[in-house]
This record gives structure tokens, sequence and C-alpha cells, in this order.
């Protein structure tokens, strides 16, 4: 398990769905997965993992005509980690998948770093992730990562915006500062 943002992200986004009537029904399963009715061959409606995340084509072109405009979740986390895939050549899953994903190695050596952290050998993908959004990007410009995010939101303008991964001062203060609100959810 990890830390829960993928699975209030469902949540919120299962009951957006709800409001707008967009699903019959909505529920998280024991796996945090979003459940919502699918209509199968024969018409009737069956429980399905909606993939409110997936990056599959298919489910984009779905997602983009018939429900961004309405809701979307967003994580300030989501401009580094697509840099890193298509800059750093770092796996999909090693962004977004599980905390093994996360924590395999890359190509990415620590000596070739600007500045060396007393570590050696290659990164792991939260390594290459943390450095990068962290000790560079971060500390040229630390509102980077919310001021892109914001960005984004505005760009897309859907009716209701989901950021699921605040977590420093900056960010909460560039949500409200951008008219949103914050909900803080604690593990117990």
């Amino acid at each position: 398990k990890q830390s829960g943002k993928t699975t209030a992200g469902n949540f919120l986004f299962g009951c957006a769905m709800l409001s707008l009537d967009l699903v019959e029904y909505a529920y998280i399963d024991d796996y945090g997965r979003l459940i919502v009715p699918y209509e199968d061959s024969d018409g009737q409606n069956k429980p399905c993992v909606f993939p409110v995340d997936s990056l599959h084509p298919n489910m984009i072109s779905y997602m983009s005509s018939n429900i961004w405009h309405k809701i979307k979740i967003y994580n300030f986390a989501d401009n580094l980690k697509h840099m890193c895939i298509n800059i750093l050549g770092l796996k999909e899953e090693q962004c977004y998948g599980t905390e093994d994903d996360k924590n395999s190695l890359t190509n990415i050596k620590w000596s070739d770093c600007y500045t060396q952290k007393d570590k050696t050998g290659f990164m792991t993908a939260r390594e290459a992730m943390q450095y990068v959004g962290t000790d560079v990007f971060r500390k040229m410009y630390p509102n980077v990562w919310v001021d892109s995010t914001i960005k984004r939101i505005k760009k897309d303008s859907p009716e209701l915006a989901v950021v699921v991964d605040c977590r420093f001062p900056n960010e909460v203060s560039g949500i409200k500062g951008a008219g949103g609100c914050v909900i803080r959810l604690n593990r117990n």
C-alpha cells in the first residue's frame, strides 16, 4: 500500500461523476480502484474498474470527449514525471507504478549529477524524480510545479479540478490563491 493519494482521487472523481449524473453508481473497491457501471454487449450494466489515470490512447480519447471538461485529476508531480519519462528515459511504471517500480534503478548515475549527495551508483526512479524535481527545479524556482499545474488547470478549464498530491505549504497557497479549496486527509 502507498499513501492513498490515488484512492482519494478515485473517490472524489467517483463522487463528482455521481453528482454530475455521469454514472448511476460509483464506489471504491478493496484495492482503491473506482468502480462504475459499464454496459456490456447484452445491454446489461456490470461493475467495471474505471481507470481514472489511464494513459491508454482509447481511454484518453474517451475521457477528453466525455469527462475531462467536467472533472479532471491533477498531480503537481505530473509535469516532472512526464519530463523524466520523455527526457531522462525513465519508464512509465517507474514514475507511476508501485513502490517497487519507483525504487527500481535507472540509467542515471549519481556521479553524473552536478552536485553529488555522497551517493554512488545508479539512481532509483524515485531518487531521480526527487533530485530533478526538488534539487534542480524547485531550487531554481520554488513554485515551478505549483505554477505549471495551475497553468494546466486554467488551460484545460474543467468544471472541477482535483489535485491529489498537495504536500508542501507553497502548494496549499497556490491552490488557495487560484481560488481552490484544500481538504486535508489523514490515514487514520
